[in-house]
């Protein structure tokens, strides 16, 4: 099976952000299709193990609603036996049973979230501190992820934010900051009369929650940055379009006059011939 394109937080197809296949290949050829160049079985690239590992990892993350399948034709027989081994995939991750924790910053995402179904536990949201990120706001986050994660309610902490890539663009991320993935260094013997102070359990207990902290500042001041951006670029192309539509007008209204007024001089000398 041949796919046309896989859209990751894809807004237009489907209630809530979702993952969408658009697959290659249909019989029907509907007048107005929106999406014609799939008709052909052959349009776009072959659906592999790697596109379903990707869409899987894809909708793992709590703010997608689930997956959309378009064409094409998904239901066309050839395409039912590709797509079977991804939904049996999707049907097993569903069955799985995986409790999420969502801690919303901002009320976008409060209210956002507060509309939502689905298996999820959706904790007190912070406002203020999305409006204005300081490293002290931060830090409110921190413990209270923090607190559940030392007491096991929780065995992973992911980030999902916008990074500001430049002026003109950014991208929803997912930031697996716990558990910690650590490269195992080469073990060398030490001198055992060396003792270590302070221990290093105790350099972990402070050093944790500073880096939960600075991740979620980060994480923060990216999210800001990136509503910032967005809204200097529609600002700047609403003053472009306004300068514009008042070039356009003013030209508009030179013209009218100037009719007005050629108007305006041929009726007084089509009077003053006529004397």
């Amino acid at each position: 099976m041949n796919y046309a394109d896989i859209k990751i937080a894809d807004v237009a197809n489907g209630e809530g952000v979702r993952v969408s296949l658009f697959v290659s290949g249909c019989n029907h050829h509907c007048k107005g299709c929106f999406n014609a160049q799939a008709w052909d079985f052959n349009y776009g690239k072959e659906f592999t193990e790697e596109d379903i590992e990707r869409i899987i990892n894809e909708l793992d993350h709590p703010y997608v609603s689930g997956l959309s399948l378009l064409g094409g034709e998904p239901l066309e027989y050839s395409n039912q036996k590709g797509l079977l081994p991804l939904l049996k995939r999707v049907k097993e991750n569903t069955e799985k049973g995986i409790h999420t924790i969502i801690y919303p910053v901002g009320q976008k995402a409060i209210s956002g979230f507060k509309h939502k179904v689905g298996d999820f536990e959706l904790r007190d949201g912070y406002t203020a501190v999305a409006n204005e990120p300081t490293a002290t706001g931060a830090n409110l986050i921190a413990e209270d992820i923090a607190s559940d994660f030392v007491s096991g309610k929780i065995d992973k902490i992911d980030i999902i934010t916008t990074h500001f890539n430049n002026m003109m663009s950014y991208n929803i991320v997912d930031w697996e900051i716990l558990p910690v993935e650590i490269e195992k260094a080469e073990l060398h013997e030490l001198d055992p009369v060396m003792e270590f102070d302070p221990s290093a359990s105790g350099v972990l207990q402070q050093l944790v929650p500073m880096y939960i902290t600075n991740s979620i500042y980060q994480a923060l001041l990216e999210a800001n940055a990136s509503e910032l951006a967005s809204r200097m670029t529609a600002m700047s192309a609403a003053s472009n379009n306004a300068e514009e539509m008042i070039t356009t007008l003013t030209i508009d209204y030179n013209k009218a006059r100037q009719a007005a007024i050629t108007q305006e001089l041929v009726e007084i000398v089509s009077g003053a011939s006529a004397i």
